[in-house]
């Protein structure tokens, strides 16, 4: 942690910085850390005693994002909150909020230049001619310190937006009408209404009957029809649906809302113990909430507003700094006391979103931006927006925007308007993801190297762990390198007691999450034996290479082969008329966590080394991943030739950290559902995708020289710094991975930063 400018001034500890950030949830987090690792001196000011906002030990919300508890494949943010859920991952054996805790404050107090204030509130806002934030006065209630912190570049990352407030940033709180924006999910006319707050438990197994004895102010819920559309048969973990408050005003009355939360969560556990046979007879609390896990209150505004038109047709944004993917999630207004259910609107995403930059800085405060659930978005859009992860990566893109502040000295619009494909660029290079976006950093050494490899892996999946029924349509997404198409053929199992024909539909795709399209590309029909059998289906088309997704219809008798391992860049789907209990039109669900059994002619080879130049670090339009051979031993190898000799002193690496799983900070809110899930998330210790030792040489004058030898690795991104050296190759040797049997690498990159 570096020493801030301090001064005593009266009563008034005063301190400077080029950034200072207010708000310690994850989104403040990252914007501190973004900000203090390229060097701006920054301060993180937070008015509870631990980190984290809703996902700390506080609250306990675990951490979801675009990949929706893993229901999502390969969407799951990278960038500072990979890095900290992967260390969560690697070290919190018990998946305790209490180590997140630390971890969270280990992260932040590490940085050199960035200095943490915790139980300290901003409780005001000195501005210079009503457009300028200069200072803001914070007080410490825990040691009677206050503080006059000034600043150049502020960051307002607390959710509700004190500090935005009080400097008279331009706001709304409630929901626009329907015609405000054209959005049919929003109500007819304009009002106060905002998300509601929920309170959460924790039950623990007392290996015995205990009873429960409600106090008299818990409110009463004697039958299943108190809780309609309400799962609550996981007894253990709380439930988001305890919500109240969104009637109300969620800042003045919060202190109100939590007192109901309260009689409304002791009415629950009252319910659970005492109404019915709840399998909860051993169970007894544990662990009640003390501060409600707030969605809404304050969105400020900014020079543009994201709307539910936005976030469903994935509109093409030119200043595009971050992406989003939960669906539109708008809860009652009554939320547990609502007799239709816990949701007023949802709405499902066909595939990630991009969102601009313009909603993360003041319309009327040239200095000012937002990160988290309170940046300019309609009350709709906040519906996904506000998700944790989601949050996070708009803290690391405002953080970074906030040093291109201070580089050139201007203002975020000016960064938005002049710089922003060097900040595009910038969140790249540091992990982040935009959607269509690629590296275009014309200091980047590997773009223009020939990259060769040691091997490289077929696509197919030819190993069934079961077998799904056909009882609807299934497809299988799939990235193809060749020029045509002769044959693809699948694992199939009937049990009829005669062959029975049916159709595969070939359709293209146009990225890794889009089964979107109605036009078959070609479609034929093969007959099915009784017996389990590889069935050919001859396509024989010209196939540019690309993405393509095959699928077969309903078809009772009929089963396909499916394996629960997933390659990166495949995804598997299925047509249902439900999603999340709720009624939709038809819609391909890609939330199975597996792929479907095939095999190509001619085979196709979409996951070589020169992807790892793609300027993607994760399946988008390609795979844009590496991945040798399972067939072939480690070590594995991506060779880079220069052409010249060159100078080189930085290489950043992406590895494979499964960006499918879902890392829940708590073990019983992870989704088992049998014993390969079971294995898949009671792992302990690192992601097997992901490489574990690793090496780094380079050729000079015909010799290879050492460079870099690491062992035990478990993160994905890494990025090694050394004294320049002049070389016509590099080599990346992976000589053993975590658990898998295949060395997978998304991006390398080679620099010389002279630094």
């Amino acid at each position: 942690m570096s020493q801030a400018d301090t001064e005593s001034k009266g009563n008034y500890i005063r301190e400077k910085y080029e950034v200072v950030v207010v708000g310690g949830g994850l989104a403040g987090i990252c914007a501190a850390i973004s900000a203090a690792r390229l060097g701006c001196k920054t301060v993180l000011i937070h008015d509870r005693p631990v980190l984290g906002g809703n996902s700390s030990s506080e609250v306990k919300v675990t951490v979801d994002g675009a990949n929706i508890a893993g229901k999502k494949r390969d969407l799951r943010e990278s960038g500072i909150i990979e890095e900290l859920r992967l260390e969560n991952w690697h070290r919190n054996d018990a998946r305790s909020f209490y180590i997140w805790d630390a971890i969270l404050f280990e992260w932040v107090t590490r940085e050199q230049n960035l200095v943490l204030h915790l139980n300290t509130s901003a409780r005001e806002v000195v501005l210079t001619d009503q457009v300028r934030i200069k200072s803001i006065i914070c007080s410490q209630l825990s040691t009677e310190k206050d503080f006059f912190i000034d600043g150049d570049i502020f960051i307002d990352a607390s959710g509700d937006g004190a500090m935005a407030y009080q400097a008279g940033a331009k706001f709304r709180m409630g929901r626009e009408g329907k015609s405000e924006y054209g959005e049919d999910l929003a109500p007819e006319k304009p009002d106060a209404i905002v998300l509601g707050s929920s309170l959460l438990f924790q039950a623990k197994d007392m290996r015995r009957p205990v009873r429960f004895v409600p106090p008299v102010w818990a409110k009463k819920f004697e039958s299943e029809e108190n809780f309609v559309l309400r799962d609550h048969g996981n007894p253990r973990r709380g439930y988001w649906w305890i919500e109240w408050g969104g009637k109300a005003d969620t800042i003045k009355s919060n202190e109100e809302i939590r007192d109901e939360l309260l009689k409304a969560l002791m009415g629950v556990w009252d319910h659970i113990k005492n109404h019915g046979n709840h399998g909860a007879d051993n169970l007894a609390l544990d662990w009640i909430g003390s501060v409600p896990g707030k969605r809404e209150s304050r969105r400020f505004m900014g020079d543009y507003v994201l709307t539910q038109k936005d976030v469903v047709e994935d509109k093409a944004f030119s200043d595009g700094i971050a992406y989003g993917g939960w669906g539109i999630d708008i809860h009652a207004p009554d939320g547990i006391y609502s007799k239709t259910g816990p949701f007023y609107a949802h709405k499902t995403l066909k595939g990630p979103y991009t969102i601009p930059f313009r909603c993360l800085y003041s319309e009327n405060i040239e200095n000012l931006m937002f990160a988290g659930r309170n940046i300019s978005v309609s009350h709709v859009a906040l519906g996904s927006t506000r998700i944790m992860s989601t949050c996070a990566v708009l803290g690391q893109a405002a953080g970074t925007a906030a040093f291109y502040c201070r580089k050139y000295k201007i203002t975020p619009r000016d960064v938005g308007r002049d710089h922003i494909m060097e900040l595009q660029q910038q969140l790249l290079k540091d992990d982040c993801y935009i959607p269509n976006l690629t590296d275009q950093d014309d200091h980047d050494l590997a773009r223009n190297a020939i990259v060769t490899h040691s091997s490289e892996r077929c696509a197919q999946v030819i190993s069934a762990d079961t077998f799904r029924d056909l009882d609807v349509p299934r497809a299988e997404l799939v990235p193809i390198s060749t020029n045509r198409i002769d044959e693809v053929a699948l694992l199939l199992k009937s049990s009829l007691n005669k062959p029975v024909d049916i159709k595969l539909h070939a359709r293209k795709a146009r990225n890794a999450w889009d089964f979107s399209s109605e036009e078959d590309v070609v479609c034929v029909s093969a007959s099915v034996s009784p017996g389990k059998s590889w069935i050919s289906f001859p396509l024989h088309f010209i196939a540019s290479p690309g993405l393509y997704w095959f699928w077969l219809p309903e078809c009772t008798g009929l089963s396909w082969g499916f394996s629960r391992k997933e390659l990166p860049g495949l995804q598997s789907a299925k047509l249902v008329e439900k999603l999340n209990g709720l009624e939709i039109e038809n819609c391909w669900d890609n939330a199975e966590r597996g792929d479907y059994c095939f095999r190509l002619l001619p085979e196709s080879f979409p996951f070589g080394g020169k992807n790892v130049i793609s300027g993607v670090s994760r399946p988008e339009k390609s795979p844009n991943i590496w991945i040798s051979d399972p067939l072939k031993e480690f070590p594995q190898y991506l060779e880079f030739d220069l052409k010249q000799e060159t100078s080189v002193d930085t290489i950043y690496l992406t590895f494979n950290s499964n960006l499918s799983l879902h890392m829940a900070l708590d073990y019983d809110e992870l989704d088992i559902k049998d014993d390969d899930d079971r294995a898949r998330y009671a792992q302990l210790g690192p992601i097997p995708e992901c490489a574990r030792d690793y090496s780094v040489s380079y050729l000079t004058h015909d010799q290879w020289v050492e460079l870099i030898n690491v062992t035990g690795n478990y993160q994905r991104h890494r990025r090694h710094r050394f004294q320049p050296v002049n070389a016509s190759k590099i080599k990346l040797e992976i000589s053993s991975t975590n658990g898998s049997d295949m060395a997978m690498v998304y991006d390398v990159r080679l620099y010389c930063e002279g630094t």
